[in-house]
Parts: C-alpha cells; structure tokens; sequence
C-alpha cells in the first residue's frame, strides 16, 4: 500500500490518548481471547 497511507495511520495512533491506545493495543493483540477491560484482568490472563 501506498507509504503515505500507513505514515497517517502511525500520526493517528501517536495523538490516541493512553486509554484508547491501550484499548486498541488489546483489540489487535489479544482479539483471539477473552477481553478484559480492567488491568487487573488483564494480568491475571498472561
């Protein structure tokens, strides 16, 4: 795909508050599994 597209993409997640970053760090690495919404969930799963 074109360099320009994933260079906007790397600007978006970069102005992404903690939580949404986070949130979407769980989204795309933890998908196959059982989501947890808090952190204390989240290190109980690893």
């Amino acid at each position: 795909m074109d360099p320009a597209f994933y260079v906007q993409k790397i600007k978006k997640i970069l102005t992404l508050n903690c939580s949404e970053l986070l949130q979407a760090y769980d989204n795309v690495i933890k998908a196959p599994r059982v989501h947890t919404q808090s952190a204390a969930g989240i290190k109980t799963n690893i």
